[in-house]
């Protein structure tokens, strides 16, 4: 079998799903590998196929069938698998996200850490989703600490094997209550920067003039960006919105 730590290049097909190409990337930055795509990949000493692409005629396609069907618990999870023919290894799986997985895992393999994930064979996920309830990992301080990057956190999302992240949070540290309503006595606003509720995104006849229209449009903006980031690994966006924080006093006489 290949050596991780020989790995030299990472191909992938032309039309490879964005999610190998991040992944490939991540690779090419933290190993210094290069990168190949189309033809050239086939020189390649790692190589990214979707499953399609290795059914139809990857030289590991008869062994990954076989495995396949030894498996049924694949029909309904994630799985990923890794092969070796002479010197080069490849990833395959059920998804892009699956494929980037693999590729994580043996990156982190080639920097010494020899994850299980990465070692040659069929790997089926335990669940069929995978998620961290309120995105404990980016949401409230993790997130405003020095240094934090957003994406790379969503690509920590999938080397963990999560399989969707919550994208909804105030791109603010200081949020909008605190910054403009001055309760001091009031402890709440201080903590409310997570699952932003879908208020602080439009406005409706329920609520208009509660947020000032460029906090909304903030706030959208850095919706869209995170779903895009989520994007690039094949990540699953969700939203988890709690109440309403505030709304107009307009909203108690009428209701």
């Amino acid at each position: 079998m290949a050596r991780f730590n020989q790995i030299r290049s990472v191909g992938f097909s032309s039309d490879a799903p964005q999610a190998h190409r991040s992944a490939a990337r991540a690779l090419q930055r933290d190993l210094g590998v290069d990168l190949s795509e189309g033809s050239a990949a086939e020189r390649a000493t790692l190589r990214l196929w979707t499953a399609q692409d290795a059914f139809a005629g990857a030289p590991f396609a008869t062994r990954l069938q076989e495995l396949l069907k030894k498996n049924i618990a694949h029909q309904d999870r994630s799985w990923h698998a890794v092969f070796a023919t002479g010197e080069t290894l490849h990833v395959t799986g059920s998804s892009p996200r699956a494929v980037a997985f693999g590729a994580l895992a043996i990156r982190d393999a080639a920097q010494g850490t020899r994850p299980s994930a990465a070692q040659e064979g069929l790997h089926v996920d335990a669940f069929a989703e995978r998620l961290v309830t309120w995105d404990q990992t980016c949401n409230q301080t993790a997130r405003f600490s020095k240094g934090f990057d957003r994406a790379r956190h969503f690509e920590e999302a999938c080397r963990m094997g999560l399989t969707g992240v919550e994208i909804n949070r105030s791109p603010d540290q200081n949020v909008y209550q605190v910054t403009h309503l001055r309760r001091a006595e009031d402890p709440y606003p201080w903590v409310n920067d997570y699952g932003l509720a879908l208020d602080m995104y439009a406005e409706s006849a329920l609520n208009v003039g509660t947020y000032p229209p460029e906090v909304i449009a903030r706030h959208r903006a850095d919706l869209e960006e995170a779903g895009r980031e989520a994007q690039r690994w094949d990540l699953v966006p969700g939203m988890m919105c709690y109440e309403p924080r505030w709304v107009p006093e307009m909203f108690f006489e009428r209701h």
